[in-house]
């Protein structure tokens, strides 16, 4: 009797289907995932990819040139899930992440990590290194009548370093 039960739930499960990578892949171009963007550099997004799918919870994570996947297996509470995370420069200090998470069984309650989680611990990575912006001075100087006009205060150089060994 048990051996029956136990293969009735192994067939129930297996005809609900498994997501994939191929499906997260597919939802992804079919417009699906969370997206954001980031005001850093494509190559420090990338580099900061891996370790916050890893706080997130991903057991396995795999890097391609445009893209990160994470996977986990199965626990007491869930089945496992299957993500990426796709990275694309939207300019030279912007890049647009798009997060897709999907349950490997779709009626599974828990899932290890998911979309909101990933992007909050990439957030939180990226702060830590993106330099804070430097305000605009308040006032500006104005010219009298009959006078040149002043010039315009510096602005100090937006350029950003990534520490080293990030890329």
């Amino acid at each position: 009797m048990l051996a029956r039960t136990a293969a009735l739930l192994v067939s129930a499960t297996a005809s609900l289907g498994c997501a994939t990578m191929s499906d997260v892949i597919a939802e992804r171009d079919e417009g699906g995932g969370t997206a954001r963007v980031y005001a850093a550099p494509a190559q420090v997004v990338y580099a900061e990819a891996r370790p916050a799918l890893l706080e997130a919870g991903a057991e396995e994570v795999r890097e391609y040139p445009t893209h990160v996947t994470a996977e986990t297996g199965v626990t007491l509470l869930s089945w496992g899930a299957v993500g990426a995370l796709f990275i694309e420069p939207t300019g030279p200090f912007t890049t647009r992440v798009t997060v897709v998470v999907r349950r490997r069984v779709a009626t599974s309650v828990f899932t290890p990590f998911d979309e909101d989680d990933v992007h909050r611990r990439l957030a939180t990575r990226l702060s830590r290194l993106t330099p804070a912006p430097v305000p605009a001075p308040s006032v500006r100087p104005t010219a009298r009548p009959g006078q040149p006009p002043a010039p315009a205060a510096p602005t100090p150089p937006q350029s950003f370093e990534p520490p080293p060994g990030t890329i």
